[in-house]
């Protein structure tokens, strides 16, 4: 016969998946947004250095290329979002 599985996802504790590309909402201080700071972020393969422009908005979303989840079938890569929280 078939077999049928249910799969029940829980959220990820500092990660949201929209089809291939992964988003993380990232608290910075107020002189790190005013001025511009490279800052660490957590991703799938890793910490990397992410450079906040000066005079950054609460919100802003800033795009690691290819930092998503894996493709397939020779699809590319999706990217991480990195929205930045005030």
């Amino acid at each position: 016969g078939d077999l049928y599985l249910d799969v029940v996802l829980r959220p990820h504790r500092l990660y949201r998946v929209d089809e291939r590309d992964v988003i993380l909402e990232l608290p910075i201080t107020p002189w790190e947004a005013a001025l511009g700071q490279a800052v660490k972020v957590p991703t799938l393969g890793g910490q990397v250095e992410l450079k906040i422009p000066p005079g950054s908005q609460s919100g802003a979303k800033l795009r690691l290329k290819g930092r998503g989840l894996p493709g397939n079938a020779g699809q590319p890569a999706g990217d991480q979002y990195v929205v930045l929280k005030l």
